[in-house]
């Protein structure tokens, strides 16, 4: 990435722990932190990432699996969006402007894989190996007592389904950042690193498993795995572990 742009933070899954987010927002004052999911909220997301937002730096985050383990955390995520700097940007490409006057395209994917709804390769079997379900496609199949609150079950709205990835891949993007990994770690999957290069896509970031990985560059995406309450810089830069 030679063009410039805003300055970012990428944040392995915080799992109910934001003091480095907090550190590394004072101490590097970056446009925008991107939280990678399993973010284990104590509370509205608003206020645990009030510290970072009062000092002019967006959040932007994807949900991560464990985000719908129960009803309590997926509300101070979900139903907290109004927010100004604080944005949701699963299934999406949020802009992110820097002081600098540089504009940098983030897209996100939160979720996981999961059987009954979407088995790419990387995930032995399951439904639709190779297109996955739409999020409608489910709903029709599983029964209306099954619902929450009229629509997936909770466990789901952390589900990756096929509608999701197909709107992405229509769009443009400089990075996109997921919870899952590409195909590169040996639990990743061959879709995600497609879809960055349909995008686009210069970087990939992505949590989930804990681990501080350099993939190096494949089809002109640079691929990096952000460990658990690590913060890492747009070149791959560990900044706080």
């Amino acid at each position: 990435m030679h063009k410039e742009f805003p300055r970012i933070l990428f944040c392995g899954d915080p799992h109910g722990r934001f003091d480095q987010i907090y550190d590394a927002s004072t101490r590097y004052l970056p446009d925008a932190i991107v939280l990678l999911g399993d973010i284990g909220a104590t509370a509205p997301l608003s206020s645990l990432m009030a510290p970072v937002l009062e000092l002019g730096v967006q959040v932007c985050w994807i949900p991560g699996n464990h985000d719908t383990d129960n009803e309590q955390e997926y509300d101070w995520l979900f139903s907290d969006q109004q927010t100004p700097g604080l944005h949701c940007i699963h299934g999406s490409v949020h802009v992110v402007r820097g002081k600098n006057g540089a504009e940098l395209r983030l897209a996100g994917l939160g979720g996981i894989f999961r059987r009954k709804a979407w088995a790419p390769p990387g995930l032995i079997g399951g439904v639709c190996p190779e297109h996955g379900l739409t999020s409608d496609e489910y709903l029709s199949r599983m029964g209306k007592g099954n619902r929450w609150r009229g629509g997936l079950p909770l466990r789901h709205r952390s589900t990756i389904f096929a509608d999701q990835w197909l709107s992405l891949a229509q769009l443009r993007a400089d990075v996109l950042v997921t919870h899952e990994a590409p195909a590169f770690h040996e639990n990743g999957f061959a879709v995600l690193h497609q879809l960055a290069v349909k995008m686009g896509a210069a970087r990939s970031f992505h949590g989930h498993h804990h681990q501080n990985l350099d993939y190096g560059q494949h089809d002109g995406v640079h691929a990096f795995g952000v460990g658990i309450h690590e913060i890492m810089d747009l070149q791959g830069n560990i900044v706080k572990a």
